[in-house]
Protein backbone atom coordinates (compact mmCIF):
# COMPACT_ATOMS: atom_id res chain seq x y z
CA UNK A 1 0.00 0.00 0.00
CA UNK A 2 2.60 2.08 0.83
CA UNK A 3 4.48 1.75 -2.27
CA UNK A 4 1.36 2.36 -4.41
CA UNK A 5 1.03 5.43 -2.64
CA UNK A 6 5.19 6.91 -3.13
CA UNK A 7 4.38 5.46 -6.47
CA UNK A 8 1.30 8.06 -6.70
CA UNK A 9 3.34 10.62 -5.81
CA UNK A 10 5.81 10.42 -8.28
CA UNK A 11 3.43 10.82 -10.78
CA UNK A 12 0.50 11.56 -12.74
CA UNK A 13 -1.29 9.79 -16.26
CA UNK A 14 0.00 12.04 -19.17
CA UNK A 15 2.96 11.43 -21.36
CA UNK A 16 5.02 14.14 -21.92
CA UNK A 17 7.10 14.57 -24.81
CA UNK A 18 9.87 17.33 -24.44
CA UNK A 19 12.33 18.67 -26.68
CA UNK A 20 11.23 15.28 -29.12
CA UNK A 21 13.57 14.76 -31.96
CA UNK A 22 12.14 14.35 -35.76
CA UNK A 23 11.58 10.97 -36.27
CA UNK A 24 12.46 11.20 -40.02
CA UNK A 25 16.44 11.88 -40.68
CA UNK A 26 18.10 11.85 -44.00
CA UNK A 27 21.78 12.17 -41.54
CA UNK A 28 24.50 9.29 -41.41
CA UNK A 29 23.73 7.07 -38.13
CA UNK A 30 25.73 6.33 -35.20
CA UNK A 31 26.87 3.09 -34.08
CA UNK A 32 23.85 3.41 -31.61
CA UNK A 33 21.34 4.21 -33.96
CA UNK A 34 20.70 7.78 -33.99
CA UNK A 35 21.33 10.27 -36.88
CA UNK A 36 24.12 12.29 -36.06
CA UNK A 37 23.09 15.96 -35.36
CA UNK A 38 20.02 14.89 -34.67
CA UNK A 39 18.87 15.94 -30.66
CA UNK A 40 17.94 13.43 -28.82
CA UNK A 41 14.28 14.33 -27.06
CA UNK A 42 13.11 13.93 -23.48
CA UNK A 43 10.40 11.29 -22.71
CA UNK A 44 8.66 11.95 -19.19
CA UNK A 45 6.14 9.69 -17.99
CA UNK A 46 3.76 11.27 -15.55
CA UNK A 47 1.36 8.88 -13.61
CA UNK A 48 -2.28 10.79 -12.21
CA UNK A 49 -2.29 11.85 -8.65
CA UNK A 50 -3.95 9.58 -5.91
CA UNK A 51 -7.26 9.24 -6.67
CA UNK A 52 -10.18 8.53 -4.99
CA UNK A 53 -10.39 4.85 -5.10
CA UNK A 54 -6.71 4.97 -4.16
CA UNK A 55 -7.66 5.79 -0.76
CA UNK A 56 -10.92 3.36 -0.37
CA UNK A 57 -10.10 0.56 1.99
CA UNK A 58 -10.52 -2.11 -0.76
CA UNK A 59 -7.90 0.19 -3.01
CA UNK A 60 -10.13 -0.43 -5.78
CA UNK A 61 -8.86 -0.79 -9.51
CA UNK A 62 -9.65 1.80 -11.38
CA UNK A 63 -9.16 0.98 -14.83
CA UNK A 64 -11.87 2.58 -16.88
CA UNK A 65 -14.09 4.09 -14.31
CA UNK A 66 -13.96 8.00 -14.45
CA UNK A 67 -13.05 8.97 -11.00
CA UNK A 68 -11.90 12.33 -9.77
CA UNK A 69 -8.48 13.03 -8.14
CA UNK A 70 -8.21 13.39 -3.90
CA UNK A 71 -6.64 17.06 -2.83
CA UNK A 72 -3.64 14.84 -2.28
CA UNK A 73 -3.44 13.86 -5.79
CA UNK A 74 -4.03 17.36 -6.92
CA UNK A 75 -0.99 18.20 -4.59
CA UNK A 76 1.32 15.74 -6.57
CA UNK A 77 0.13 16.74 -9.85
CA UNK A 78 1.22 20.41 -8.93
CA UNK A 79 4.72 18.89 -7.26
CA UNK A 80 5.53 16.82 -10.40
CA UNK A 81 5.01 19.83 -12.56
CA UNK A 82 7.25 21.81 -10.21
CA UNK A 83 10.23 19.20 -10.43
CA UNK A 84 10.13 19.41 -14.06
CA UNK A 85 10.52 23.07 -14.06
CA UNK A 86 13.33 22.51 -11.67
CA UNK A 87 14.79 20.23 -13.86
CA UNK A 88 14.89 22.75 -16.55
CA UNK A 89 12.67 20.53 -18.62
CA UNK A 90 10.43 22.77 -21.62
CA UNK A 91 7.44 20.91 -22.51
CA UNK A 92 6.18 20.69 -26.26
CA UNK A 93 4.13 17.67 -26.77
CA UNK A 94 1.47 16.08 -24.43
CA UNK A 95 -0.67 13.10 -24.90
CA UNK A 96 -3.13 11.78 -22.08
CA UNK A 97 -6.11 9.82 -21.33
CA UNK A 98 -9.83 11.29 -21.23
CA UNK A 99 -10.34 10.35 -18.18
CA UNK A 100 -10.75 13.47 -15.33
CA UNK A 101 -8.01 11.82 -13.36
CA UNK A 102 -5.75 12.14 -15.96
CA UNK A 103 -6.85 15.21 -17.74
CA UNK A 104 -6.63 17.17 -13.99
CA UNK A 105 -3.20 15.85 -13.42
CA UNK A 106 -2.02 17.17 -16.51
CA UNK A 107 -3.41 20.56 -16.38
CA UNK A 108 -2.09 21.01 -13.02
CA UNK A 109 1.42 19.70 -13.81
CA UNK A 110 1.82 21.93 -16.64
CA UNK A 111 0.45 25.14 -14.81
CA UNK A 112 3.60 24.97 -12.20
CA UNK A 113 6.08 24.87 -15.58
CA UNK A 114 4.39 26.64 -17.48
CA UNK A 115 4.86 30.50 -16.86
CA UNK A 116 1.57 32.51 -16.35
CA UNK A 117 1.41 35.27 -19.51
CA UNK A 118 -0.54 37.62 -17.04
CA UNK A 119 2.42 37.97 -15.12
Amino acid sequence: MAGRRRLAAAAAAALLCAGAASAVSQKPLRSNGVARGTEIGTLVLLRHGESIWNIAEDERFTGWTDVPLTRRGEFEATAAGKTLQGRNIEIETVHTSLLQRAGRTMELALASVTPNPKS
